[in-house]
C-alpha cells in the first residue's frame, strides 16, 4: 500500500475549524490507517487502502461535511505524485527563498487557454510557471501580495479547487509521508 496526501483548503480560518485530532479520530473510526496530520492548515497522511486519490478524496470530504456541516475541499495527491512535483520544480533558483515560494495544487489541471493567457509582465515582479496540475510561483515582496489567489485561479483557469503550499512545506509533506 502506498501513502496519500490530503491538503484540504481553507480550514481552520474563521468558523471553518476542522481539529486535527479530531480529523485522525473520524478518519481512523472510517476505516483510513496510518493516519497523520501536519500543522493546522490541513495537510493529512495515510494508507491509501487500495483506493485512488480520487476515490479517498470524496471519501474524506464527506467525512468532513457529516462531521462539521460545511463543504471541505480537498485536493489528493500520492507520494509518487508529490515526488514529482518537487522533481519538475521549474524555478530551482528560487527554493533558496522557501516561504515565498509556493505550489499551488488544483484539482484538475487548469484550462491551458486561460493559462496561456497569464503574461509574466502582468505579473511582475512574481514569476510563475504552470506544470500539469500544478501552479509554482514566487512572490519577492512576500506571498500576500500575490495575485495568485484560489478566487482568482478558479475565476481565470477553470479550476474547482486551488490550495496552496510553500516549498518548506511541500518538502515536509514528503518527507513525512515516508515516515
Amino acid at each position: 500500500m502506498g501513502k496519500q496526501i490530503a491538503l484540504l483548503r481553507a480550514v481552520n480560518v474563521g468558523k471553518r475549524q476542522v481539529p486535527m485530532a479530531r480529523l485522525k479520530e473520524l478518519m481512523s473510526a472510517a476505516g483510513f490507517q496510518d493516519v497523520s496530520t501536519y500543522l493546522q492548515s490541513g495537510n493529512v497522511f495515510f494508507a491509501d487502502g487500495g483506493r485512488s486519490p480520487q476515490e479517498n478524496g470524496a471519501r474524506l470530504e464527506k467525512l468532513l461535511l457529516d462531521e462539521f456541516g460545511f463543504v471541505v475541499e480537498v485536493v489528493m495527491r500520492s507520494t509518487e505524485q508529490l515526488d514529482a512535483i518537487i522533481a519538475a520544480n521549474p524555478l530551482p533558483e528560487r527554493v533558496a527563498d522557501p516561504k515565498r515560494y509556493v505550489v499551488t495544487f488544483f484539482g484538475k489541471a487548469p484550462d491551458q487557454t486561460g493559462a496561456a493567457g497569464l503574461k509574466p509582465e502582468d505579473f511582475a515582479p512574481d514569476e510563475f510557471a504552470f506544470l500539469g496540475t500544478e501552479l509554482y510561483s514566487w512572490s519577492p515582496n512576500g506571498v500576500h501580495t500575490s495575485k495568485f489567489t484560489p478566487q482568482f485561479l478558479k475565476r481565470k483557469l477553470g479550476v474547482p479547487v486551488a490550495t496552496a503550499r510553500n516549498w518548506s512545506t511541500v518538502l515536509k509533506l514528503r518527507e513525512l509521508a515516508e515516515g
